[in-house]
């Protein structure tokens, strides 16, 4: 008899958990409030030009990219994903560092458009909170200049050929 009751208020526990937790995730993002304390603005060189199209979807040719770092608090890594907007602007793509995020501009036009805009953040496509912090690239200018890391790949192969000794390299 007991059997029966445990197997039902588990099956209940799992299904409140299941059904709760993107609920739970979203108060405790709300309660550990995103922060932005500083940004950071690099270009590097890029190995190829890369093609991306301007605000009016017109292609254009890009030499170099540029890192923009968000130094901050952006919640826990477990919880849901954050946005992260600068005015309307809403920043698609963005990888994480040890201290913030970061994302790539192609286009040196994204800067004058969005000068003085600004932060905010949100999640699941609703905007919560906008920042006192203002997106002000023009004063971090002239941006450091940086070399990007060399890809995987090209480090896996220097290292497979460094591994073979020196007698198998050509001088």
């Amino acid at each position: 008899m007991y059997g029966n009751i445990t197997q039902t208020v588990s099956a209940l526990w799992a299904l409140l958990l299941v059904t709760a937790s993107p609920l739970v995730l979203a108060q405790e993002a709300v309660r550990r409030p995103i922060e932005i304390r500083s940004v950071e603005i690099s270009v590097a060189p890029l190995a190829q030009p890369r093609a991306f199209l301007d605000i009016e979807g017109v292609e254009h040719s890009a030499d170099e990219v540029y890192i923009v770092e968000l130094r901050g608090d952006f919640g826990e890594i477990r919880a849901i994903p954050v946005e992260i907007y600068i005015g309307n602007y809403k920043v698609e793509e963005y990888g994480g560092t040890e201290n913030g995020i970061y994302f790539k501009v192609y286009d040196p036009s994204f800067f004058d458009r969005l000068d003085d805009q600004p932060f905010a953040y949100g999640f699941q496509g609703q905007r919560v909170k906008e920042l006192e912090l203002r997106f002000t690239p023009n004063e971090l200018r002239p941006f450091a200049r940086i070399e990007l890391p060399k890809p995987m790949s090209e480090t896996k192969a220097e290292a497979r050929s460094d591994s073979k000794g020196p007698e198998s390299r050509q001088e």
